[in-house]
């Protein structure tokens, strides 16, 4: 996946420097930071199974909308949610 999602989902998940990069962006005493900390896990969960069905998507439509053969929709679909997620 991404390098963008991942490095997300891997500071909801494990926290670090990455985390507190975010929590700062939002005000680190701010609510929103609390319910993001307090959420992390799930928010980590959601962003992985969004990624997921959109890959599914994508790959579907590259196949039966575009005709491109499954192998290569594969790469493309790959190659396309690697740069936007």
């Amino acid at each position: 996946m991404g390098f963008k999602k991942t490095v997300v989902v891997k500071a909801l998940r494990h926290g670090g420097e990455a985390l507190d990069t975010l929590l700062d962006w939002l005000g680190v005493a701010s609510k929103e930071a609390k319910y993001l900390s307090k959420h992390s896990s799930k928010i980590a969960d959601f962003l992985d199974s969004v990624t997921d069905e959109i890959e599914k998507k994508l790959l579907d439509f590259l196949i039966f909308q575009c005709d491109i053969p499954q192998g290569y929709a594969r790469v493309i679909a790959g190659a396309i949610t690697g740069i936007l997620l």
